[in-house]
């Protein structure tokens, strides 16, 4: 006799409860033509055909950060070994006195100092970091243009964060603004960085 046995979940599946039942098909030592199909149901009053309660399937979707970071980190600034810090799901950024401050209280061993020019610079180990806004480098002190609710995410880069022959040595710290879909109705849309040079010589009309 051959018996077909049909099941709609892969074989790697490992069932909660499982339970079995035994068919007898005609008379036992009696031989049975095959005349017509045999279908086999398990709507048995015997049998608890109640089934498992529900289940409930939890899928693990990426965040708004994993995205922001999917779409816009390149490069060296995809690597791991930096603290990230979320500015679109939480708002510890925005609530902050300043960048500064923020930075200060959660990066050990970053310190904030005032250069000549009345400039906070970020030093680690006495080392000046290096400042990038949205993955182009800026001088020190640059990084006060951006306010705090225009931030989608930060990541300092522990030193040595090698990015050209003279820079990585007080480590870094990439800024990345919300742009495209991270943009919310809080974000100051007069405010905006400017990238590039004009010719010192140039004709504006």
């Amino acid at each position: 006799m051959a018996i077909l046995l049909k099941t709609p979940v892969d074989s790697a599946f490992e069932p909660i409860e499982t339970q079995t039942a035994f068919f007898t098909v005609g008379k036992p030592g009696e031989f049975v033509e095959k005349k017509f199909d045999y279908t086999l149901s398990l709507d048995d009053p015997e049998l608890n055909t109640e089934g498992l309660p529900n289940v409930t399937v939890y899928a693990k979707t990426k965040t708004k950060l994993q995205q922001y970071e999917e779409n816009y980190t390149s490069g060296l600034f995809k690597n791991d070994n930096a603290f990230v810090f979320d500015g679109l799901e939480s708002d510890e950024l925005v609530q902050s006195q300043s960048l500064a401050w923020f930075l200060q209280q959660k990066v050990p061993g970053l310190t904030v100092a005032i250069d000549s020019a009345n400039n906070e610079v970020f030093k680690w180990r006495e080392e000046i970091c290096t400042i990038f806004i949205d993955e182009f480098e800026v001088m020190p002190g640059e990084q006060s243009m951006v306010f705090p609710r225009d931030i989608a995410m930060i990541k300092v880069f522990r030193p040595p964060f090698q990015y050209s022959s003279t820079t990585g040595f007080g480590g870094a710290i990439a800024i990345y603004t919300k742009k495209g879909k991270f943009i919310d109705n809080n974000g100051a849309k007069f405010s905006f960085i400017l990238k590039g040079y004009t010719g010192f010589d140039s004709v504006w009309k």
